[in-house]
């Protein structure tokens, strides 16, 4: 999984550096999980809440120099709070079930960006690749009392997706302050394993987040 991402990284970051038309960002992210249980049907899942979660990331956005409203956008994010959440009954008593996972995605967008004076739209979409890592934790809360759950192996290296979305820029002087907003989905649900020997699927992540950060150009 390493010389994945670090293939990936390479590949859609470090290339486009050396082109002289390059954005580099941070951004802090904040988004709001809507994962279903099965990849074809979304509502099996009863009383089903929106898990949030939070991370951070970095990216490089290349514009074209032939038609510069048009680009390219990849980087690396940090998501935590992947994942689940929904109540359940049981013996006349009510729970709030969660199982959370991390990742680290690397989009491979096309962006085209609105000029506005101070102010920049850009319009982005394109594939996503999501590396879950660490395990998947569980907890349940009920009766006044919270109990941390089993910790699941990853039984999928890489979950293939797509991701869309809007950023909105103010100049500031050398750099910009960027809003943004972007919807992740994955094709694929995520499996997990029970054993060596036993895998199910877990989830297919469904992903709503809002971000802030800044962007320098070069």
């Amino acid at each position: 999984m390493k010389k994945i991402i670090l293939a990936l990284v390479l590949l859609c970051v470090i290339f486009p550096l050396a082109f002289s038309s390059v954005s580099l960002g941070v951004r802090a992210n904040g988004g709001l999980n809507l994962g279903t249980k099965e990849a074809t049907d979304s509502g099996d899942i009863p009383d089903k809440k929106v898990l949030p979660g939070f991370g951070a990331g970095l990216y490089a956005r290349w514009d074209l120099p032939i038609v510069p409203f048009l680009g390219i956008q990849s980087g690396l994010d940090f998501y935590s709070g992947n994942g689940i959440k929904y109540a359940e009954e049981d013996a006349g008593e009510s729970y709030s079930l969660t199982y959370s996972y991390n990742t680290l995605d690397i989009p491979v967008l096309v962006t085209f960006r609105l000029p506005l004076g101070l102010v920049k739209t850009t319009l982005f979409a394109g594939p996503n690749f999501s590396f879950p890592v660490g395990k998947v934790k569980g907890s349940a809360t009920g009766a006044g009392a919270k109990v941390e759950g089993d910790a699941f192996e990853f039984d999928s290296i890489m979950v293939f997706g797509m991701q869309a979305g809007i950023d909105t820029s103010l100049g500031l002087g050398p750099l910009d302050l960027v809003l943004g907003l972007r919807y992740i989905n994955d094709f694929a649900n995520t499996r997990i394993k029970y054993s060596d020997s036993v895998s199910e699927d877990f989830l297919t992540r469904r992903n709503l987040i809002l971000s802030l950060g800044v962007e320098f150009g070069f």
